[in-house]
């Protein structure tokens, strides 16, 4: 990804037809599934980090959702980051900030925010290759209690080539081994996308019940 975010050309091109885009039709669905997985355990979500928001449907829906005091997204991209100040819209007494500011210099930053109990990772580390994924990945869960990651992996890209006729020339393809080998030091695997971090938790302090399923 370059430094400063996809120029126009990649949203014209991977989101022409935004309305069938995995967190944008189906934004409400991530956010019922979100929700449904804290409230069984009853964690609650006073903060959220979203970190790469682009068009901002996402983001949008489960700040509304879950209403936190305080909310942050970050988006390099010039083009999406005006075109999601359209859509997100702070719900009644959330902080909220949005920021113009690239994953790895965010994560870089001395001034960067505190801890936050959910950050959404969307659609964002496909694009970022393994040195700068060796850079945020620790500092990700410093900051953040628990992680919702979506990345296709090789074999879900090819899928998606053969079956929809979708191809992102954009992205890197990396096996499910491979993300798991740079994920697994930082995080712990709970739930579908949901991964808690293991700077904060392990299974004797963890706020999820349902031990059988975790990765560690």
């Amino acid at each position: 990804m370059p430094e400063s975010g996809f120029s126009a050309h990649y949203w014209d091109t991977i989101y022409s037809q935004p309305q069938t885009m995995d967190g944008i039709i189906n934004a409400s669905l991530h956010a019922d599934y979100l929700q449904s997985m804290f409230a069984l355990d009853a964690v609650k979500v006073r903060s959220v980090l979203d970190v790469g928001f682009g068009l901002g449907y996402l983001f949008n829906t489960v700040i509304k959702r879950f209403k936190p005091q305080h909310a942050v997204g970050i988006e390099p991209s010039t083009h999406a980051f005006a075109e999601a100040r359209k859509v997100i819209v702070a719900p009644a007494n959330c902080r909220l900030k949005l920021l113009p500011i690239a994953l790895e210099d965010w994560c870089a930053s001395s001034r960067r925010p505190g801890r936050f109990d959910l950050t959404l990772c969307t659609s964002v580390i496909q694009y970022l290759d393994d040195d700068v994924l060796h850079q945020v990945l620790p500092v990700l869960a410093q900051r953040s209690r628990h992680l919702y990651l979506t990345v296709p992996t090789d074999v879900e890209a090819q899928r998606m080539a053969v079956e929809y006729h979708f191809e992102d020339g954009f992205a890197l393809h990396r096996t499910r081994a491979e993300y798991r080998e740079l994920l697994d030091p930082h995080f712990t695997v709970i739930g579908n996308r949901l991964l808690e971090s293991k700077h904060y938790f392990d299974e004797t302090n963890t706020p999820f019940s349902e031990l059988l399923f975790r990765s560690d």
